[in-house]
């Protein structure tokens, strides 16, 4: 389910982003010529007119030369419609924003008695609680090449190097949640075991980050370039579902990118 938190944002996006529009018109509207536009067809010709008012039903014809006052006209037109839709968004999207702020169905149990609510079948658990229950579940982990498990992350957490460690602080830094080498099925037979596979609360989907250490290694290079191919090919694209960093022997983890990443792909949660 859509994260009700995200729907407030993007609300509130949009409300800032149409008043931002009226603004604009309104000072363009300020140095329009008066009248209206009227267009008709003559022998396969357009042709335009300026009416001084309603009543004005025929209007002046506006000559070739000065198509420029119909161009402007058609745009005041444009103009106020653009507001008039404007401001008849935001009314809906202030009645949408009372809605949210005030209960929604993630809610529901938080105002009730902490006994009762303790008894029922939620619809929908609210974030901390479906954070919680994400981070709890059990899975097989990567028992591949284990000796490699040798370095701690400040969850206790074994990793198999410095690099991820310093992955998993900034995760945690960002309050991103992750599970480390948690199993994931590629087709019909291949499993992979992503380095870290991150919770994406704004549609409570997973996203997955693999670390490359070692891409100036031609054996390491070929064999990640043939797994990323996979995740590509199942529909895990690089940038939407799919989160690369790397490093070389010469060239350390650029913390740098790693924050810059990870704050462009989760720009509205952090």
């Amino acid at each position: 389910m859509t994260n009700y938190k995200l729907i407030k944002k993007l609300v509130c996006k949009r409300e800032k982003e149409l008043e931002s529009i009226i603004d604009a018109k309104r000072i363009d509207l300020a140095e329009a010529p008066g009248g209206l536009l009227r267009t008709a067809k003559c022998r396969n010709k357009i042709q335009y007119f300026k009416r001084d008012s309603v009543d004005d039903f025929n209007g002046t014809y506006i000559k070739k030369a000065d198509l420029g006052l119909a161009i402007q006209l058609a745009q005041k037109e444009y103009d106020l419609k653009t507001i008039a839709a404007a401001e008849k968004e935001i009314v809906i999207l202030n009645s949408l924003s009372s809605v949210y702020n005030s209960e929604n169905i993630e809610q529901v149990a938080e105002k009730m008695v902490k006994e009762k609510a303790a008894l029922v079948n939620k619809v929908c658990l609210s974030d901390e609680e479906y954070i919680k229950q994400w981070l709890s579940q059990e899975y097989v982990h990567n028992t591949t090449y284990p000796e490699n498990l040798k370095v701690e992350n400040s969850k206790g957490i074994k990793m198999r190097s410095k690099s991820e460690v310093l992955i998993s602080n900034i995760l945690d830094e960002y309050n991103i949640p992750y599970l480390y080498e948690k199993p994931l099925r590629l087709g019909n037979y291949r499993t992979v075991s992503p380095d870290f596979t991150l919770l994406d609360m704004r549609d409570r989907s997973e996203v997955y980050l693999e670390h490359l250490g070692m891409i100036d290694n031609e054996e390491y290079l070929a064999k990640n370039l043939d797994k990323i191919n996979e995740y590509i090919e199942n529909g895990y694209f690089l940038g939407s579902k799919l989160l690369i960093s790397y490093e070389t022997s010469k060239e350390p983890l650029n913390i740098k990118k790693v924050r810059a990443m990870l704050e462009n792909y989760f720009s509205t949660m952090l």
